[in-house]
């Protein structure tokens, strides 16, 4: 019974300590200042360049893909939810997240990234959305000239040269957009 109560309060402490390290570590990244509710996409395109795909997802926004190195800001609505999901295991998911976040923060700084971009009717950002480059927009001659307009997402898939057909600019987590 002893025993028991020990690994209780063990638990508890354990827990109390580490409250709130996993949304810490998963709430950093770059450009998280330009990735954020409001703001223009003349603004994101002069952050991370021209876009190399574009589209409109299946609920009517335009969207676009950029390509980023490096480790992403997630988007505040995904912190929040991982926050709140914190919140109701009362800190005990942190015992699991934190080192889990720990191990996967190299592999999400390392490599390309495709940066999706939701924008409004206005041209302003709603959501944005990061997973690893897809070898389709790697392809030398899918790159845009400069001043040059982006492919769909559908032109690049139809394209063989562009290295694949992919119907969604989802690999499994995330939101997935159909173009």
């Amino acid at each position: 019974m002893q025993i028991r109560v020990i690994n209780f309060v063990t638990l508890l402490i354990l827990a109390m300590l580490l409250n709130g390290c996993a949304s810490a570590i998963y709430s950093t990244g770059k450009d998280g200042d330009v990735l954020r509710a409001g703001i223009d996409r003349a603004v994101i395109i002069q952050r991370f360049g021209q876009p190399i795909a574009r589209g409109t997802d299946k609920f009517g926004h335009d969207y676009e893909v950029f390509r980023a190195k490096g480790k992403i800001a997630p988007a505040k609505d995904d912190v929040a939810t991982f926050q709140m999901s914190e919140a109701m295991t009362l800190g005990l998911g942190d015992i699991i997240w934190t080192p889990e976040l720990i191990v996967w923060s190299p592999f999400l700084a390392t490599g390309d990234k495709d940066v999706i971009v939701l924008f409004d009717k206005n041209g302003k950002y709603l959501y944005h959305t990061v997973q690893r480059a897809k070898p389709w927009t790697q392809q030398p001659d899918t790159a845009l000239e400069p001043g040059a307009a982006a492919p769909s997402v559908s032109e690049a898939a139809g394209n063989p040269k562009a290295g694949g057909e992919p119907k969604s600019t989802s690999d499994g987590g995330g939101s997935t957009l159909d173009p």
